[in-house]
């Protein structure tokens, strides 16, 4: 398999299987390391692991380059994104056998778990991050907001609302045609994302995109190990744990609420805006009185 079809491999694990032809008997001896300590892997350094592997760092560094990537912190980055999904995914399917099937039991335990996800998204969120964020949604040229499948409704919302405060406020899904509003970005606008487990790769490939063209970035994400963060100018880190079933998207949507408040707030326009706005919905009759 040529490295042009290895990058459009997502799991490491998958890429491994699929160079293993090509591979010698130093780069299969640290593939089966590897594949046996995926959590070493995830935080040992270059020169930790290739003493691990019995082998030369430069080894190790060719390896990488053989499966597609960049260099070790790549591919190390790969890894810890592969364990990351996998204890997700465990623990939607735990939480999918011990939540019972009675309807109101069900109900108890959902709500109860809702509480404790925005508890814990009160503790996460750095409070200057959350001002900063403020600022970039209040000051910018332009709003952009991101998110794909279980997130593009969210983003949708979030549009909506904070178009009610603010002018240039666009919604943007990473599965259809909106994806090319992204193209007109510059440095005076922001882009906003939200991405959790399992996480997508066309948010983060968007927001690396963004982040390295000097456009100021905000992330709505689960954790410091999650891959929007080296690119995210503002992140804020929110709970989020898995409900069986469907995501949780609790913590986001509060967060998300909490921000198109702040912005109101902040913006000295938003409640001119909000009254321009309010006069052109009733001169259409748009609401039942």
């Amino acid at each position: 398999m040529s490295e042009l079809k290895l990058s459009e491999v997502t799991s490491p694990v998958e890429r491994i299987e699929a160079a293993r032809p090509g591979l010698t008997k130093k780069q299969l001896k640290i593939t089966e390391y590897m594949l046996a300590n995926l959590d070493t892997v995830t935080f040992s350094t270059l020169a930790g692991l290739s003493k691990a592997c019995g082998v030369s760092e430069t080894c190790m560094l060719r390896l990488a380059a053989k499966l597609g990537y960049s260099g070790f912190t790549d591919m190390q980055q790969a890894f810890r994104l592969f364990v990351r999904s996998r204890i997700a995914m465990n623990k939607q399917q735990k939480n999918g056998a011990d939540i019972g099937d009675d309807s109101n039991g069900i109900l108890q335990k959902i709500m109860n778990k809702g509480i404790e996800s925005i508890k814990q998204t009160m503790s996460s969120i750095n409070p200057e991050h959350f001002r900063k964020a403020v600022e970039l949604l209040c000051g910018a040229k332009r709003v952009f907001l991101f998110g794909s499948r279980s997130s593009a409704s969210l983003i949708e919302y979030f549009a909506f609302e904070l178009s009610g405060i603010r002018d240039n406020v666009f919604a943007v899904n990473g599965q259809n045609s909106s994806l090319d509003l992204l193209a007109s970005l510059t440095k005076e606008d922001v882009l906003l994302a939200v991405s959790m487990p399992r996480y997508l790769r066309v948010t983060t490939s968007v927001m690396s995109y963004v982040y390295r063209a000097g456009v100021p970035t905000v992330a709505i994400t689960d954790a410091l190990s999650s891959p929007l963060i080296p690119v995210a100018k503002v992140p804020l880190i929110i709970g989020s744990e898995s409900l069986s079933y469907g995501d949780n998207i609790l913590p986001a949507l509060v967060t998300v609420t909490a921000l198109i408040n702040a912005v109101g707030a902040a913006c000295p326009q938003s409640k001119e805006t909000l009254a321009r706005n309010e006069r052109f919905r009733e001169q259409l009759n748009l609401y039942l009185k």
